[in-house]
Order: structure tokens, then C-alpha cells, then sequence
């Protein structure tokens, strides 16, 4: 009888456990996939992408990879309300649109010049967005 009930007590507490971890898997899951933060790993995809170029002198990479982060900077800053972040996020726009324009004419010195006014940008949304 004994060893019944520790079987028993020992099953039911291995199911809570189990249960209890499937919970916290599934909010793990959930928080994964946030819509910023899917936004933000492709940014940073970019901005990789980007500096690899620059370094290899690969100016019609770098142009192609700008327009994409400017365009979906732009299309993100339109769907958001808060001001301050709308007004970061189509000021990166502006400046990415600016370093794909400075790539495509194979201006190195502007293209770092602009590469570096993104990377600024992006350091100040963050330092907005985590003060907030």
C-alpha cells in the first residue's frame, strides 16, 4: 500500500511538472515571435549584410540590402502612432534611402558616412525604447 501511494504521489507530481513546463514553452513560443522583434532581426540582418559589403567594396549589395531596410522602415513608420517612434523609425528610412543612393553611385566616403548616421539612428531609437 505503501509503495502505491509513492507511485501515485510521484506520478502526479511528475504530471505537474510536465504540465507546467509545456506552459512555459508555450509563452516562450509566443514571446518569439513578436512582430518588433521580427522587425528588428531583419533590420539587423541588414545592417550585417551591409557592412560586410561595405568592407568588400560590394556597392550594389550594399545599395540592394539600404533600399529594402529603408523600405521597410518606411512602410513600418507609417502603422505606428507614437510620434517619437514614428519619427526615428522614417528617419531611418531616410538615412538608409540616402546610403543606397550614395552605394549606387559607388561613393565610398558618403556611403560610411551614411552607414554610420543608420547605425546612430538605430542606437538612438534603442536608447528611446529602453528608457520608455
Amino acid at each position: 500500500m505503501k509503495n502505491v501511494l509513492c507511485s501515485l504521489l510521484v506520478i502526479g507530481l511528475l504530471s505537474a511538472a510536465g504540465f507546467t513546463g509545456a506552459k512555459w514553452s508555450q509563452a516562450a513560443e509566443e514571446m518569439e515571435s513578436l512582430p518588433i522583434q521580427q522587425v528588428m532581426l531583419e533590420r539587423a540582418g541588414w545592417l550585417a549584410a551591409i557592412t560586410e559589403n561595405m568592407a568588400t567594396t560590394n556597392y550594389d549589395e550594399v545599395k540592394r540590402d539600404a533600399a529594402a531596410l529603408a523600405s521597410q522602415a518606411r512602410a513600418q513608420g507609417e502603422k505606428i502612432n507614437d510620434s517619437l517612434f514614428k519619427e526615428l523609425t522614417m528617419k531611418l528610412a531616410t538615412k538608409a534611402a540616402a546610403l543606397a543612393d550614395a552605394a549606387g553611385t559607388q561613393d565610398a566616403a558618403t556611403a560610411r558616412t551614411q552607414l554610420a548616421e543608420v547605425r546612430a539612428t538605430c542606437g538612438e531609437c534603442h536608447a528611446k525604447f529602453n528608457n520608455n
